[in-house]
């Protein structure tokens, strides 16, 4: 599956999925040595035939994941500082943060919801949800932390039960569209700390 000795192969989905995705940095490994940032090439194999999908050459990216069942790639792209996802069935790639109005220039984790519902993004001060195709973004923290300077950080406190092998094979832990969300807090102003909880 791999075209090199700096390729490495991810599955998708718990492995479920036809896809695997690749990241190659064979072309950049030198360069990476004292250049600002750590580019790849990205492609997606097919774990039937071993053909492959470029998705993106000489790229940037802060993080890259997929979503739960696979269907998604998302990445914070360190370019522009926004949040995209592309749909591997269709090839479609979307930009999910530029119309929010804010900026988003941290790369912390993205969480998702069970079945691609949506995935959860924070900005410099509030969680976002969004929908993975682009149709939906909600603030759910209603702009409370950018209007009072508390800058929210998630918590997952759930009990992690996935064995080393699911964790390999790409298996995710989702929350549940019903959920409650724990949150760290911290004020700009005045170095307050504290918790809360959002049920999504």
């Amino acid at each position: 599956l791999t075209t090199s000795f700096f390729d490495s192969i991810r599955l998708l989905g718990g492995g479920n999925s036809e896809w695997a995705l690749s990241r190659d940095n064979a072309d950049y490994a030198r360069e990476s040595m004292w250049a600002d940032g750590s580019f790849s090439d990205y492609s997606l194999v097919n774990l039937n035939d071993g053909s492959r999908k470029v998705i993106a050459k000489n790229f940037n990216a802060g993080r890259l994941d997929a979503s739960p069942s696979g269907k998604f790639l998302i990445w914070f792209d360190n370019n522009d500082n926004n949040w995209y996802t592309y749909n591997i069935a269709s090839g479609e790639k979307v930009n999910l943060t530029a119309k929010a109005g804010v900026a988003f220039y941290t790369e912390d984790d993205a969480i998702h919801l069970e079945n691609d519902q949506a995935v959860l993004i924070i900005d410099r001060y509030d969680v976002w949800k969004f929908a993975p195709d682009g149709s939906k973004a909600e603030n759910l923290t209603g702009g409370v932390g950018r209007q009072t300077h508390n800058r929210f950080r998630t918590m997952d406190l759930r009990i992690d039960k996935r064995t080393d092998n699911e964790r390999r094979s790409g298996v995710v832990n989702p929350f549940k569209a019903k959920d409650e969300l724990f949150l760290s807090l911290i004020n700009e102003d005045d170095k307050k700390n504290g918790y809360g909880r959002l049920n999504l």
